[in-house]
């Protein structure tokens, strides 16, 4: 009897399994095998385990797919750098649910020269009269019982029978491909590149064809072309016959970016995201899997499908903080996992963007990566005119200055379109009342409800806790409830009054969530003016391309500004310099804010990245914050918030017992959201001096708090709420 250990996804330890008669495995191999009361797919890790338990089972069925060495390779390294079993970091590597999608075949080969048994006899003359034709197993096992695939591996060792799975084919209508030939039939691919596109398509290439690892900055301004750069090194990496991962920040972007990439190569590209149903997943894992599908387009978890032989990563818009892994372990932040991916498979990744972060340009300054600037604009690129409007000037209770309601009337009324951007959803962060000062707030979180005027309702956006829209204060039982402060759903309500037949969308998640394929919907509808202006948030500004735009608002540039995080005057920075690069074709860009000298504003406004992250960076190290410092943040959480601090006091003191100088421990405090889902929650902050540095203490410390009491590891956190 052989055995060996298999990990679930879910499961925090391997399990030993022992390996039926007549079968074979090998590491990688997924398997079905019993667990508890039910039946669960995980994967071989390793064979002939030193230790054996009594109580062992056998596996059930052995599939005919082997995950790639480098993928479990990948999913080590995660485990390890992010601080999570194995078991659940392979949760990323699987679409949901089952991923068999072939049936199981059995055919006669020759007459047995032998004496059968009553059941052998039976199943062989069935077969026999399909004169060579294949059977399903499972129509085998339904005539004659659960012990015929016992039997028919007896067929096959003599050579009287054997088995094949064949792969089932999708349903032809309303795949994947052909949803999205209609964007990509509107889309015109450039034919010559720039003198610029031409120099980073030779710098990358010859690390694609010469199978060796290669990291780029692509550091491109808006409208430099880095698309076309995208698409010009995937047709080198198919011409050599390896595969290609195109990573975008948001389902959103996807759309136009797969519309390009199947006007390109057809139906050699896959989309991969979660508003696929599980069965679409499912497809494009299986079809990247036997090779069908050689490029895929998509976010953060099409990273860990099983490319055969991955040439080339690109990572659009890598400073975006969707490709960090916010909710459940592990915490990874794919641009990172894609460098690491991408030097174990010996490919190239191009990380590409306007604004790159400054862990990136620091690596590329290190030379780290390689830097490759496209400061030009291709041919059609017009500078919009940039007007700052300083709201604190403004005498007026609407969240549109009159400067910037002029300019959309003038614009409609020309025949242009608008896209108008507030990163805040709802119609009003809070309601307060305006006799005894009451706000309402969520009792899961430690933040205010939002106001969504449309459903007449308050709404958490960490929780998702709601309730109908109040007429009186609970406190005082006034009646002079006020919406205080400015949301999409308001800035549309605002525009309505001025031009009410206006034809207006709004991208948000209140508007995407609940449909399908509402970016897609939204997104032509607006590229085929079907609206005059599109207001939204920030997943409007990432790399849309519509011709027809002539006036970007910013409604309220400050939002994030003021964040107790690091980094947030990087976000903002960011995002003014993508919302400005809306404006590709000229026209007006109106910024309005409270803090027009802030630097990330005053710097965006000139367009000077140099400047600012020369000015960020400087910063950064004076704090002693990455790039310079490697972070490590604990959250613990529970429903008790006593508890919860004497946990956090308990795992400080295990962290502060390893001697390691180079790490600072910061002692137990509450996070700045304290309570998060009905749970208090506190943080302990470690700063490494190198990479795996905090890792190391907190494995020596070997940290197990309380049942009571969950703890999260967040290496390299993005947000610091």
């Amino acid at each position: 009897m052989r055995y060996c250990e298999v990990v679930l996804p879910g499961v925090s330890k391997p399990l030993t399994y022992s390996i039926p008669a007549g079968y074979d495995a090998e590491p990688g191999q997924l398997v079905l095998v019993p667990l508890g009361n039910r039946k669960a797919y995980g994967i071989v890790t390793s064979l002939d385990p030193s230790f054996v338990p009594d109580d062992t089972k056998d596996i059930i069925e052995i599939e005919p797919l082997v995950v790639p060495h480098q993928l479990l390779k990948l999913a080590r390294w995660i485990s390890e750098y992010y601080l999570t079993d194995l078991g659940h970091t392979l949760r990323l590597f699987f679409p949901p649910g089952s991923l068999r999608m072939e049936v199981l075949m059995v055919r006669a080969v020759k007459q047995p020269n032998e004496r059968l048994d009553d059941l052998q006899s039976k199943v062989m003359g069935y077969l026999l009269q399909r004169q060579g034709r294949w059977v399903p197993m499972k129509t085998l096992t339904s005539v004659f019982g659960t012990n015929v695939p016992t039997v028919i591996r007896y067929f096959q060792t003599k050579g009287f029978a054997e088995m094949r799975y064949f792969m089932r084919r999708p349903r032809k209508n309303g795949t994947q491909v052909e949803r999205f030939l209609q964007h990509a039939a509107s889309v015109e691919l450039p034919v010559k590149p720039s003198p610029e596109q031409k120099r980073a398509i030779e710098l990358v290439a010859p690390t694609i064809t010469a199978r060796q690892f290669g990291s780029f900055l692509l550091h491109g301004v808006t409208g430099s072309g880095k698309t076309f750069v995208y698409l010009e090194l995937a047709k080198v990496a198919l011409s050599a016959g390896r595969s290609v991962l195109m990573l975008v920040p948001e389902i959103g972007l996807t759309p136009q970016i797969a519309a390009q990439f199947i006007k390109a190569f057809g139906e050699q590209v896959g989309i991969y995201h979660s508003k696929f149903t599980a069965a679409e997943r499912r497809w494009v894992w299986r079809s990247v899997y036997d090779g069908s599908i050689k490029v895929v387009v998509g976010p953060r978890s099409a990273l860990f499908l099983p490319f055969k032989d991955l040439g080339l990563i690109l990572v659009d818009e890598e400073h975006d903080s969707s490709y960090k892994q916010n909710d459940s372990p592990p915490l990874y932040n794919a641009r990172d996992v894609a460098v690491v991916r991408a030097k174990m498979e010996k490919s190239a990744v191009v990380l590409g963007s306007a604004t790159p972060s400054a862990e990136s340009y620091f690596n590329a300054m290190r030379k780290k990566y390689i830097y490759i600037p496209m400061q030009k604009r291709v041919v059609g690129y017009h500078a919009p005119k940039i007007t700052v409007i300083d709201m604190k000037q403004v005498r007026s209770t609407s969240p549109l200055s009159i400067q910037l309601l002029e300019r959309i009337q003038e614009t409609v009324a020309s025949g242009k379109q608008v896209i108008l951007f507030l990163n805040r959803r709802g119609f009003s962060p809070h309601i307060q009342c305006l006799d005894c000062g009451y706000v309402f707030k969520c009792p899961n979180c430690s933040v205010t409800l939002t106001y969504h005027r449309r459903e007449r309702k308050l709404m958490c956006h960490l929780c998702g806790y709601e309730l109908p829209a109040p007429d009186t204060c609970p406190r005082c039982g006034s009646t002079r409830l006020k919406p205080i402060g400015t949301g999409t759903e308001k800035v549309e309500n605002e525009i309505l009054k001025v031009l009410p037949n206006a034809r207006i969308l709004r991208m948000d998640l209140d508007t995407t969530r609940s449909r399908k394929h509402a970016h897609e919907e939204i997104y032509e509808k607006f590229r085929q003016h079907e609206a005059d202006i599109l207001i939204g948030t920030q997943m409007i500004v990432k790399g849309f391309d519509f011709p027809n735009v002539a006036l970007v608002g910013v409604v309220l540039a400050d939002i994030g500004l003021n964040l107790p995080d690091f980094r947030a005057e990087e976000r903002v920075f960011q995002l003014i310099t993508q919302v400005i690069g809306r404006a590709r074709r000229g026209g007006i860009v109106v910024i309005q804010t409270y803090s027009p000298n802030s630097p990330a504003i005053t710097y965006a406004l000139r367009t000077d990245y140099h400047g600012f992250m020369k000015e960020e960076l400087k910063r950064r190290k004076e704090f002693g914050y990455p790039p310079f410092r490697r972070l490590v943040s604990i959250i613990l959480s529970g429903k008790s918030l006593e508890k919860v601090r004497q946990a956090a006091d308990m795992v400080y003191e295990k962290l502060t017992a390893v001697e390691d100088g180079n790490v600072e421990i910061y002692p137990p405090s509450p996070a700045p959201i304290e309570k998060l889902r009905g749970k208090y929650r506190y943080r302990i902050l470690l700063k490494g001096m190198a990479p795996y540095a905090a890792q190391s203490v907190i494995r020596k410390a070997e940290i197990k708090p309380p049942s009571s009491i969950h703890i999260m590891y967040d290496v390299d956190p993005l947000d610091m709420l």
